[in-house]
């Protein structure tokens, strides 16, 4: 069998291959999509028999109901019934009654949530509230400087309108704070008493030991030091004393 032969038969029996998989994988996939209990809601959303839409958190599927209802509340609510809508229509009560809907699915209580205004504005809002909360002396708002660049200018608006200024921030506040209140690390000596043949030198156990073997090499390892060497350098007794 010539080598054409063979590439070519290898090559037919990969594409069946790949083609049994695929109508497997298809397959399975109809048969997980008619067991999930939540299938038939796709039925109410306006979208395509072929769509697989998975952007919803940019702009979500419209749902199939709201044409309607908006026609409703354009024409009827608003067109007709005009101001008496505030009562009428539940316009008055509508984020109180749509935050006890929501309520359930972010894990709030009765009488906890309420809907108003679009994210944006409700994110300004709150910073707004929070820099004018702050007591004296706490004039920086701190803002993740990955964060999603809408809520960064949403700060920067609340800087500027509340005397406070940005401060960008890619570690958590604590840490930096803590890091610049450690002390600088010292180098202490420990010995035994055989005279130097094992020294470590660290701020504070565990430590790191290089000992040294008769035939010259050295190796190092993170160990406690053991109670029975000395510190060099401080007022603690010591049976050998060496340079720090």
């Amino acid at each position: 069998m010539s080598d054409l032969l063979k590439g070519r038969l290898k090559d037919q029996l990969r594409d069946r291959l790949k083609s049994r998989r695929e109508d497997h994988l298809e397959t399975r996939a109809r048969d997980l999509d008619a067991a999930d209990g939540l299938a038939g809601h796709r039925e109410r959303f306006a979208l395509d028999a072929d769509t697989v839409y998975l952007d919803g958190n940019s702009l979500g599927a419209l749902p199939a109901h709201v044409p309607a209802r908006m026609a409703d509340v354009i024409t009827r609510e608003w067109g007709e019934l005009r101001i008496r809508s505030w009562d009428e229509s539940g316009w008055w009560t509508a984020p109180e009654r749509i935050g006890e809907r929501i309520a359930p699915i972010v894990g709030a209580g009765p009488g906890q949530l309420v809907v108003g205004d679009s994210t944006s504005v409700n994110v300004f809002k709150a910073v707004v509230a929070a820099a004018r909360l702050a007591g004296d002396g706490r004039d920086e708002i701190l803002v993740d400087a990955t964060t999603f660049p809408t809520d960064g200018y949403i700060a920067r608006s609340a800087a500027r309108m509340t005397g406070h200024r940005i401060v960008p921030s890619t570690r958590p506040r604590w840490r930096r704070r803590r890091a610049r209140a450690r002390p600088p690390r010292s180098s202490t000596t420990w010995t035994t008493a055989a005279a130097g043949s094992t020294t470590c030198r660290a701020s504070r156990p565990p430590c790191t030991r290089r000992a040294r073997s008769p035939s010259g090499t050295s190796a190092t390892a993170r160990a406690p030091c053991p109670s029975a060497w000395t510190r060099t350098g401080s007022t603690w007794p010591s049976a050998a004393r060496t340079s720090t």
